[in-house]
């Protein structure tokens, strides 16, 4: 299993971020890694939101099925889970209010599916350089996004 984990603090309404983050429809909005995100079933922002995720990988278009398993708008977690042909994916989010704004700490782990988990160790760094570009693309789009302007 390939673990990758993000930690960064925003200049934003924990709320607010916390509902953009975790409506999987709003990932190509700030993941250079995302092509298209569609919700297939259910509401969302609530557990059995259903989305197709469609990741741009070495030139190739990848679809993973996903589902929000954990919605806890009180705690602003969200465990939301994936699954494509070759791969296993769970997403967990946590935010954090602060004096000032907020602290996003997002994990994503990865597990690769049959005779491909001889890969994961040396995809690793590949993953984590994915999480960055993704979280660096969340950090350009929050500052230039007032819906996530903090509440005072």
């Amino acid at each position: 299993m390939i673990r990758i984990e993000e930690v960064r603090t925003f200049e934003a309404d924990a709320a607010a971020l916390f509902r953009f983050l975790a409506d999987f429809r709003n990932l190509p909005l700030w993941d250079p890694g995302i092509r298209e995100s569609r919700l297939t079933f259910g509401d969302a922002n609530a557990v059995g939101a259903r989305y197709v995720v469609e990741s741009k990988f070495f030139g190739l278009t990848i679809p993973l099925r996903y589902e929000t398993r954990r919605y806890d708008e009180s705690a602003f977690e969200a465990v939301i889970e994936g699954e494509g042909s070759a791969v296993r994916a769970v997403d967990r989010i946590f935010i954090t209010s602060r004096a000032s704004g907020c602290e996003l700490r997002w994990q994503a782990d990865f597990e690769f599916k049959g005779v491909r988990r001889l890969a994961e160790a040396a995809s690793r760094p590949l993953f984590v350089r994915l999480g960055v570009k993704a979280m660096s693309g969340l950090t350009r789009y929050a500052a230039t996004n007032t819906a996530f302007a903090p509440t005072r």
